[in-house]
């Protein structure tokens, strides 16, 4: 089959001429060959059991189009070749130099028991070939096996009902049985999270990143499908990202002088948070409820700080305050006067015990 797109097929012929001119090549067809993007895939009928005796062969495979490159496609059944399979291009847009490729074929009536489908895909350019196969074995049974009705579990999946303080998330999750496709939807986007030819065949842990989320709720659910087509579902998971630290402000102190060893520590948060502790003078943190009172402190020159830890782990720090304590202890006259007031007080004691007499 070919594409017929001459104006495409003669820039792709000059781009040849000038990279022969300038000395390079195009592989050749055992290595990395430009004609090919994705090798053939059977679509139908896939790893499994089926109790129709009538099924329609599907296959797709998709490669760059020009009238200078031809694919074709043949396949056998059961070791026996059964010819060519008609190929109906799909282009993306009327300027693509690629296209997806499909081909589909009514099988002949298939008797009961296993059967082995082989799809040979060729491309050739030139007088370079490139040759792509894929095999699919099925069942044609009465009953259909309860293991092959039974959709993978999906369990162990890392992300959590919690708070993120991060916009990129990893993600793991494990089934238990052999997948050949993994998925996961994210807030009503469905994503692959691994093309099915890239799985390996032992397969049953996946791990994925979600990147650039944005601040607020999420909902996540991921997917896996096994070889006999059944689709394993996750629980889904409700989460958020937080990646913004709250914010403190001490409204209590100011930098001023207190003639008071015990000083208010009031201070307001603008969010919820799980933790509070507050730094006296560069000192370890000190876990608060709430709003408290420095106590106990010496003259002189004094700083705080306080910090704040939301519940995603983002952690906020005041501006750290400056301010002087300055207890003022009883004047010298005072002083005077009490010892005064004493030796009256002891005077007259003894006046009057003497007079007693």
């Amino acid at each position: 089959m070919k594409c017929n797109k001459q104006t495409l097929a003669a820039i792709f012929g000059f781009a040849l001429l000038f990279s022969f001119a300038a000395g390079l090549s195009f592989a050749k067809a055992d290595s990395i060959f430009p004609v090919l993007i994705s090798p053939v895939h059977i679509e139908s009928p896939i790893n499994r059991t089926y109790t129709s005796d009538s099924l329609m062969l599907n296959v797709s495979f998709s490669g760059f189009c020009f009238s200078s490159i031809q694919h074709s496609l043949t396949y056998s059944l059961d070791g026996k070749n059964m010819g060519a399979m008609p190929i109906v291009p799909h282009y993306p847009d009327y300027l693509s130099v690629q296209a997806g490729f499909a081909a589909s074929v009514q099988l002949p009536q298939l008797s009961k028991g296993q059967h082995i489908i082989t799809v040979y895909c060729e491309h050739s350019y030139a007088s370079t070939i490139q040759r792509d196969i894929s095999t699919v074995i099925f069942n044609i049974s009465d009953t259909i096996p309860v293991n092959e009705l039974t959709p993978p579990v999906v369990s162990n999946f890392t992300v959590e009902n919690k708070t993120y303080p991060s916009a990129d998330l990893s993600a793991n999750f494990n089934m238990d049985k052999t997948v050949i496709w993994t998925g996961y939807c994210i807030d009503k986007e469905n994503m692959t999270i691994t093309d099915w030819w890239n799985t390996a065949a032992s397969a049953r842990s996946f791990n994925f990143t979600l990147k650039g989320l944005t601040e607020g709720s999420h909902t996540l659910v991921a997917y896996a499908e096994d070889t006999f087509g059944n689709m394993g579902t996750s629980d889904s998971v409700n989460f958020v990202v937080d990646t913004t630290a709250p914010n403190v402000t001490v409204v209590s102190i100011e930098n001023k002088t207190y003639d008071s060893a015990n000083v208010p520590l009031d201070f307001a948060v603008n969010e919820s948070v799980s933790r509070i502790a507050y730094s006296l003078d560069g000192k370890e943190n000190v876990s608060i409820a709430g709003n408290s009172t420095l106590t106990g402190l010496s003259n002189g020159v004094h700083n705080v700080t306080v910090y704040a830890w939301d519940e995603a782990g983002n952690v906020a720090v005041s501006e750290t305050m400056a301010f002087s304590v300055a207890v003022s202890f009883p004047t010298l006259s005072v002083a005077f006067a009490f010892v005064v007031g004493v030796v009256v007080a002891v005077g007259l004691l003894v006046y009057f015990k003497k007079h007693k007499r």
